[in-house]
């Protein structure tokens, strides 16, 4: 049966032109399954040739079988184009090649095979596996996704025409996307899996993928090939390649992400032979006849060594042959030495080394697991700490935690290994939910870690604690754990970690009465250290910080810019926990210059993160942030829905009171709650993820950009004598007859900075108390109306 020709268009067309271009030998080479000879036949049929052409040299074809009078077909004019199909182990290639060629001077061969035929005028063309499809969107019809996946609409081909109850609709079509991905994108498989549809739903077969190989044994009859299968297909190609070949390819498949070149070539590799200490020869010829794939990442840093798709499955099944303990054993303990070392890597070479170990996640995964299930806690509690910074810095923070748990109730742990499992756990529950709920978990690392030897560690766990420290404990015990964590980093002449501890000491500092100045001198110099390191990702956080305290100080403007500096930095090195925490500031900054619309897209971009990565508690603050907006947009219904989402996980969370750390704000704004029966009775009490606030927001500021509305700044017209923004906001309160210690508590501010701004304000305008400052203020129109007595727009 002729089948659509889905998705090989580019493919096609380098073929067809090398053809026209006089190229006598083109060789589309692939794995196993992946339709290469689907494609040559293809080409044949576009220049207009009799599928007669088609030639199968086989892998036991003998001298008389490969004579060219033998395999041309007969007819009156001989071909000017034939596809040569090669077998996996078919010797005489090459030589039947160099025959034809030279017996058929006007002859262009399109070669089908799994390796290069291996002649000087030979043009390779690769094929790989189709794309894998993206998600049906809501906006998208059917046919329109189809067309743009032709994986699916592979798979759809086959289906409707072996299946005459199959049914593409949207909800079938959401289970054929899922089962591409399943299948890999590999066409053998889909064509395969399609012509079931007459036995199986789709849903059904994801069910049946839990074993593919088995699922897809099922044979097909095309035109004149025998009954095959992808397993017969993969076992085709592994029947003629040498021993330690196979040896190493069954170790490799060991692992689910493959190994790097690194990897293979650390240590000796037993059971190879004379390739054990040089594999390159190996992983050369195995590479050549299709059966690795070599990958290199785009800085050229990294080459690692995978199984095409199904063959690691092939190799894993129970019925297979399995390799040497101890070849699989060196390569698991290469791989783990290698990443310890990358992980202890400190400053810029961390933002490069997270590429290498997001290339190894999933062989750490799989060793953990093994670990774990094995009774070798221990050893699984090592692997989670050399990959608790990565975790932090590609936010795996659930999966972490997950992990953590089930190590921990498997059996006793040496001192050491429950301290890792405690920091780490403490520093993934306090992102996900706050740092009081994870101060138990700190407290329980740092006595962890101070029965063991390892200072470094303790002063690790001393700076992520500190946090926690101050909501629970205060500003004395985060200071006392800070600057205990400062000494020891002194001791050790470690300046890196000096520095961040250093930072986070004036971030903590900056939330302190009478401390201003303390917190400022800390950060700066924190900062420059940090850049003198090449460290830009962990110097861009104490910009977070100079930001949030320019906002307390009412420098709106200057504190955009600085914030804006920092989420540019903190986004090239991807820390995504960070950029949410730099939106929702810059969120602040552009609602206290009355951009409103502005300050929404920055607090909705904040709730997408915090959602995707699963932050409830930075959740909150987004929220509570668009609240806020949609009232400066004349918006309330939206307001009141964001609100009753902010209240129902400040309830499920029991962060009734709580304040994120980095927000400017240290006291909730209770008055602006709604009601409890209220907010259940708007979320149905499922506030998570807050779907119909990320759904509604953008539909609000896409009606007030058509209607051209904006927010009103909280203080228009230019600023008399020199004046601050948050000096006129000060000043509007004193006209209205709050005290010192009301407006620092309006405001969320100390006592000690609303009086330096009176102080200054004072000065400034030349008045000798409050009552010719507010007579000031009423001659300039500066005195506060109901709406403007808050930054946050109440």
């Amino acid at each position: 049966m002729d089948w659509p020709f889905r998705g090989r268009q580019q493919e096609l067309e380098r073929v067809l032109g090398h053809v026209r271009d006089g190229v006598r030998l083109v060789t589309v080479t692939g794995s196993a399954g992946v339709g290469k000879s689907a494609l040559a036949r293809a080409a044949l049929q576009a220049l207009g040739v009799e599928p007669q052409a088609v030639i199968v040299l086989a892998a036991d074809s003998g001298a008389d079988s490969t004579e060219p009078a033998r395999l041309l077909p007969k007819a009156e004019a001989s071909p000017s184009v034939i596809v040569l199909d090669v077998e996996p182990g078919s010797s005489a290639a090459a030589s039947t090649v160099r025959r034809l060629l030279d017996r058929e001077p006007n002859l262009s061969i399109i070669a089908a095979s799994r390796t290069l035929i291996g002649l000087p005028a030979e043009r390779p063309v690769a094929l790989h596996p189709l794309a894998v499809p993206c998600a049906l969107s809501a906006t998208q019809s059917a046919e329109e996704w189809l067309d743009s996946n032709p994986a699916a609409a592979m798979f759809v081909d086959r289906a409707t025409t072996v299946a005459r109850a199959f049914e593409p609709d949207r909800a079938t079509l959401s289970a054929v996307g899922e089962l591409c991905a399943r299948l890999k994108g590999l066409p053998l498989a889909l064509h395969i899996a399609a012509l079931q549809t007459s036995l199986l739903p789709v849903p059904a077969m994801l069910d049946e993928l839990r074993f593919p190989l088995d699922f897809l044994d099922a044979g097909f009859v095309e035109s004149d090939d025998p009954s095959t299968s992808l397993r017969a297909s993969i076992s085709s190609g592994l029947a003629v390649i040498a021993a330690d070949e196979l040896e190493l390819l069954r170790a490799i498949a060991q692992f689910p992400a493959g190994c790097s070149l690194r990897t293979l070539r650390a240590r000796g590799l037993p059971g190879l032979g004379s390739h054990g200490t040089n594999p390159m020869p190996l992983l050369s010829s195995l590479v050549g006849a299709g059966l690795l794939n070599a990958r290199t990442n785009s800085s050229g840093t990294l080459t690692r060594f995978e199984l095409p798709p199904f063959y690691r499955e092939f190799f894993i099944e129970p019925r297979s042959p399995q390799p040497s303990r101890a070849l699989v054993e060196t390569l698991r303990e290469s791989t783990i030495e290698n990443c310890r070392e990358l992980s202890a890597l400190r400053g810029p070479a961390w933002d490069r080394t997270a590429e290498l170990l997001e290339a190894e996640h999933a062989n750490l995964i799989s060793f953990i697991e093994s670990d774990r299930d094995g009774g070798r806690v221990d050893d699984a509690a090592e692997i989670v700490d050399l990959l608790q910074r990565f975790w932090v810095h590609r936010n795996h923070h659930t999966e972490a935690l997950s992990y953590i748990e089930e190590i921990e109730q498997r059996g006793a742990l040496a001192h050491a290994s429950a301290a890792r499992l405690a920091i780490a756990a403490a520093i993934f529950k306090a992102q996900l939910t706050s740092y009081t709920n994870a101060h138990e978990r700190f407290v329980q690392a740092i006595q962890a870690w101070r029965k063991t030897d390892h200072r470094d560690r303790l002063a690790e766990a001393l700076v992520a604690f500190s946090p926690a420290a101050f909501e629970v404990d205060g500003w004395d015990a985060a200071r006392a754990a800070l600057t205990e964590a400062i000494e020891i980093y002194a001791e050790l002449g470690d300046e890196w970690s000096l520095a961040r501890a250093q930072a986070q000491l004036g971030a903590l500092a900056a939330d302190v009465p009478g401390q201003t100045e303390f917190a400022r001198a800390n950060l700066n110099a924190a900062s420059s250290a940090l850049q003198a390191l090449g460290d830009v990702g962990f110097a861009s956080l104490p910009l977070e910080h100079l930001g949030r305290m320019l906002l307390d100080d009412g420098e709106y403007e200057q504190a955009r810019l600085v914030l804006e500096r920092g989420l540019a930095e903190i986004r090239a090195v991807g820390d995504r926990f960070h950029e949410s925490a730099y939106l929702n500031l810059l969120g602040l900054s552009q609602l206290s210059l009355g951009n409103a619309a502005k300050a929404t897209h920055r607090f909705l971009d904040s709730l997408r993160i915090a959602v995707d990565l699963g932050l409830k508690a930075r959740a909150v603050w987004c929220l509570e942030g668009l609240r806020d907006t949609m009232r400066a947009l004349s918006a309330p219904e939206t307001a009141r829905l964001c609100s009753a989402y902010a209240v129902e996980l400040r309830e499920q969370l029991d962060l009734r009171g709580w304040v994120e750390a980095c927000s400017p704000n240290r006291v909730p704004d209770s008055e602006s709650e709604l009601p409890r029966a209220i907010s259940m009775a708007i979320t149905g009490a499922a506030a998570w993820p807050p779907t119909p606030v990320l759904q509604k927001v953008p539909l609000v500021l896409s009606e007030l950009a058509e209607r051209g509305a904006r927010a009103e700044p909280l203080h228009p017209g230019p600023r008399p004598d020199g004046l601050t923004a948050r000096e006129i906001e000060i000043l509007s309160l004193v006209a209205a007859g709050m005290t010192s210690r009301a407006i620092a508590n309006r405001l969320v501010i100390s006592i000690d900075t609303v009086g330096r701004h009176i102080t200054n304000l004072y000065r400034k305008i030349g008045a000798r108390g409050r009552a010719e400052a507010t007579a000031y203020a009423i001659r300039h129109g500066l005195h506060a109306q109901p709406q403007q007595l808050t930054v946050s727009g109440d």
